[in-house]
């Protein structure tokens, strides 16, 4: 350690000039209350300012002296949602604005905001209701939507001639374009109302844009003068995954049929999954249990000869609706130009004699199987689809089709 310590006074601007800093000399800078030890600062006495540094640098100075003056007067609300207002001593305060139109589920809590779940505001019920006064018919009938406690009527009337009374009726869902009236598409609400005649006349009204797309839960069935609710789906074995405009999809007995029409819209599928071809277009078969305590599936070909498997993998799961299922995915058209033209399998197909797959799955219970069954899976076109020939042949799928084992 040093015995002697040199003090020298200047400015920093005579400071600054110094070439080599003594270590062992003490700097006092006069003009900035300053003092370094060598070239290391140890100590700024002077305030700062908007000029001159000091516990801060001129430039934080700055900064600190606008955040002071102009507080968050430079925020603008982005939207309606947004409050900005004057705060105490001068400040200001930002807060989340709740609309006050009637039925907001969303309110403010001590912990933050809250919507109560299952909130049936603004939730239209549907009615089908008979009118006091029928006029010439024997019953007329319309369609009551009510909505936060107002009442409309969409749509047409129902009215039954006075040779015709109503057997029952209920809310359907379009399952083939076109049927069972002219413009039906897939997907689309009607109204299936059933008149008691010698024939059993079916009425279709359609209810697109007037009952909001009921996939489940609470329908409207209707039995004589009364109406209830009930499910709007139907229970079915089999669902198509990925058809496009045109496809048909028809089951009967233990052949399943896929119809894809002349020049259908076919696109590679895009990003990757285990074991596709992606110049080819897929179509997907799910395979609903048959019962809610079924655990697990095998499946095959001819013959389930796969390990079993639960619900829980990349193509089988549980819908919203609690049905149990597993997909399975077969190709029904190829590209060889990366989508520029498409061959549809089920183009060579004819009466009896149906390109297709074997599809074989058992449903277990634990380790028991508790059903099983094989189906055929055809690819039809327009000239065979509705041949009343089954096509349950091994010897009729086209060479260069994928089998089934080999996409699993």
């Amino acid at each position: 350690m040093a015995d002697n310590v040199i003090f020298r006074f200047g400015t920093k601007a005579e400071f600054d000039k110094i070439q080599k800093k003594d270590p062992f000399t003490l700097y006092w800078i006069t003009d900035k209350k300053a003092i370094y030890k060598g070239d290391e600062l140890f100590g700024v006495g002077a305030a700062a300012s908007g000029d001159e540094d000091g516990l801060l640098s001129a430039q934080d100075k700055k900064r600190l002296d606008e955040l002071v003056e102009g507080g968050v007067t430079g925020l603008t609300p982005v939207d309606a949602s947004i409050v900005l207002a004057p705060g105490v001593e001068g400040g200001r305060t930002i807060g989340v604005k709740l609309s006050g139109k009637e039925h907001n589920a969303l309110r403010l809590e001590d912990d933050g905001l809250f919507a109560e779940a299952g909130t049936a505001a603004n939730v239209p019920e549907y009615e089908l209701e008979l009118k006091d006064d029928a006029g010439e018919y024997l019953a007329v009938y319309r369609l009551k939507r009510t909505v936060d406690g107002e009442s409309t009527y969409p749509g047409a009337e129902v009215r039954i001639p006075k040779d015709k009374v109503i057997k029952g009726g209920e809310v359907k869902t379009v399952l083939i374009r076109g049927v069972p009236y002219e413009g039906a598409e897939v997907g689309d609400p009607y109204f299936d109302i059933v008149l008691a005649n010698d024939e059993e006349t079916h009425v279709y009204l359609p209810a697109k844009g007037i009952i909001d797309p009921i996939e489940a839960g609470d329908g409207i069935l209707l039995e004589g003068s009364k109406v209830s609710v009930a499910p709007v789906y139907e229970k079915a074995k089999y669902e198509a995954v990925g058809l496009l405009e045109g496809a048909r999809f028809d089951v009967s007995g233990r052949e399943i049929r896929v119809m894809f029409p002349e020049n259908a819209p076919f696109k590679q599928p895009t990003g990757q999954a285990s074991g596709r071809d992606n110049n080819c277009y897929y179509v997907g078969i799910r395979f609903f249990a048959p019962s809610d305590d079924v655990t697990g599936f095998k499946e095959g070909n001819e013959t389930a000869d796969g390990e079993m498997e639960n619900f829980e993998g990349p193509t089988s799961g549980v819908d919203k609706y609690g049905r149990k299922y597993d997909i399975c995915w077969f190709p029904v058209a190829r590209t060889e130009d990366n989508g520029g033209s498409w061959t549809y399998l089920g183009a060579g197909s004819a009466p009896g004699r149906c390109a297709g797959w074997y599809h074989t799955i058992e449903w277990y219970v634990g380790d028991k199987c508790v059903d099983s069954e094989t189906v055929r899976v055809n690819l039809t076109n327009e000239s065979c689809h509705n041949s009343l020939i089954p096509s349950l042949g091994t010897s009729n799928r086209p060479e260069g089709v994928i089998l089934w084992e080999e996409m699993k």
